[in-house]
C-alpha cells in the first residue's frame, strides 16, 4: 500500500501512462477479489465501506425499480424486506426507503436470533423488490440460512415472472470464517468491508451479480461502472486484496482455533459467571463472538468501563440486535481475533466475573 500514497500517486482514471499502470493494479486486485467471490470483475463495485455498500445495495435497487432505465414496467412503491436484527446501516437505509414512498416489512428473528426462511417466504408480496439478510450477525454471531432464504428467493422470481426479488446479504462478519462465493450462497448482492477482515478502514465493496438493476447514489466522474463516483484508491484496493486472500487462505485453520478458544471461554464463563446468559452458540455461528446477557440490574457500558480499566477491550450491546424491540442495554460481546491466546481468554472470564460481582466496580 506504502507505495501508493508516495510515488504512484498517480490517478488510476487519468489516460497518461502513469495513471494506467496504477488502473492496471487496482484491476489486478479485482480480479483476485472477484475469482474468491466466484463473479466477474467488472460486477465489483469499491465504496468505502460496508456502510455505503449496503446503502448502495438497498437504495440501487430501489430507485432503479421506482425509475427503470430499460423497457421494464416503474414499480410505484417498492418493497423492502430487512431482518430485525440487521446492521443499522440497512436500518437505517430502509427508513430512507419508506421515506421516499417505498414500503420495508421486517423478518423477525427467533430467540436465538435465527431468521427462518418460511417467516421471510410470508412477507413477500408482487412488489417486493429486495430482501436483505446479513450472513452472520455482529452482536451474536449467529449464522442465517442465506442459502436456503435465497432458493425462496429464487422461486418467488419464477413465480413473479420478472428479475424482483433480488437477495442481498451484508457478509462483513463472515468473510473471515465463511465461504463468500454469492452463487453458492444463492445471492444477488453482497458487501464486504476492509476493516472486519484485517485490511485497512474506508474500503468495502458491493458484489453484485447484475450491475444493471442498480442506480448510483453517488455521482461523479463515472467511476466504478458509473454506479460509484469518485477517484478510487489503489492504496486501499490493494490492502483490501491481500487482506482477503489471507482471510482466504487462512480460514479453516483460524476457525478452527478460535472455536477451540471460544469454548474454553463459554465453558468458564457458565462456571465463574452462572448470573448471566450466554447468546452465542458454537455451531452454526461465527468462532470469534461470545455475546452475553447481563442481569437487568446491570449496565453494560458500566462493565465495558471497568473491564477498560482491567486492559481488555469489550463492547456493549446497542440496537443491532433488538428482538423485543426495545434498546437492549445489558448485552456485552466479547470478540476474539487473531491475536487472541487461551490465557487472554482465561483472563478475561476471571476479570469479567470479579466485575461483575462488583469487586473491581470503578464509579
Amino acid at each position: 500500500m506504502e507505495k501508493y500514497w508516495s510515488e504512484e500517486f498517480f490517478n488510476a482514471s487519468a489516460i497518461y501512462e502513469e495513471g494506467a499502470r496504477v488502473r492496471k493494479d487496482v484491476e489486478k486486485n479485482r480480479s483476485e477479489i472477484a475469482r474468491i467471490l466466484g463473479i466477474k470483475k467488472a460486477e465489483i463495485v469499491f465504496t468505502s465501506g460496508g456502510t455505503e455498500a449496503n446503502n448502495l445495495a438497498v437504495l440501487g435497487v430501489f430507485e432503479a425499480a421506482r425509475s427503470p432505465l430499460d423497457q421494464s414496467r416503474p414499480i410505484s412503491h417498492p418493497h423492502l424486506i430487512i431482518s430485525s436484527i440487521e446492521h443499522s446501516s440497512i436500518r437505517e437505509v430502509a427508513q430512507e426507503v419508506i421515506r421516499r414512498g417505498g414500503e420495508v416489512s421486517i423478518a423477525e428473528a427467533d430467540e436465538k436470533g435465527y431468521v427462518h426462511f418460511e417467516t421471510v417466504k410470508k412477507l413477500i408480496k408482487s412488489n417486493t423488490v429486495l430482501i436483505s439478510i446479513m450472513l452472520a450477525n455482529n452482536e451474536i454471531g449467529v449464522l442465517e440460512p442465506v442459502a436456503r432464504i435465497g432458493r425462496v428467493v429464487h422461486e418467488a422470481r419464477k413465480e413473479n415472472g420478472n428479475k424482483y426479488p433480488l437477495f442481498h446479504t451484508d457478509a462483513s462478519q463472515a468473510a473471515n470464517y465463511f465461504d463468500v462465493n454469492l452463487e453458492k450462497l444463492n445471492v444477488d448482492f453482497l458487501t464486504l468491508d476492509g476493516s472486519k477482515i484485517y485490511g485497512p478502514k474506508g474500503v468495502g465493496l458491493l458484489a453484485t451479480r447484475s450491475t444493471s438493476v442498480l442506480r448510483p447514489i453517488i455521482f461523479g466522474g463515472g467511476q466504478e461502472a458509473n454506479l460509484r463516483g469518485g477517484t478510487e484508491s489503489p492504496a486501499l484496493v490493494t490492502g483490501f486484496a491481500v487482506a482477503l486472500q489471507a482471510a482466504e487462505r487462512d480460514k479453516e485453520k483460524e476457525t478452527k482455533r478460535l472455536l477451540e478458544l471460544k469454548q474454553i471461554f463459554i465453558a468458564e464463563l457458565e462456571r465463574l459467571a452462572p448470573q448471566v446468559q450466554i447468546l452465542s452458540s458454537l455451531e452454526e455461528a461465527l468462532p470469534n463472538i461470545v455475546a452475553v446477557q447481563l442481569p437487568e440490574e446491570m449496565l453494560s457500558e458500566l462493565i465495558v468501563l471497568n473491564m477498560d480499566k482491567q486492559g481488555i477491550a469489550v463492547s456493549s450491546g446497542s440496537a443491532c440486535l433488538n428482538l423485543s424491540g426495545k434498546p437492549n442495554e445489558s448485552l456485552i460481546r466479547f470478540s476474539l481475533g487473531r491475536r487472541t491466546s487461551k490465557s487472554e481468554i482465561e483472563k478475561t472470564a476471571k476479570v469479567f466475573t470479579q466485575i461483575i460481582n462488583h469487586d473491581k466496580i470503578i464509579p
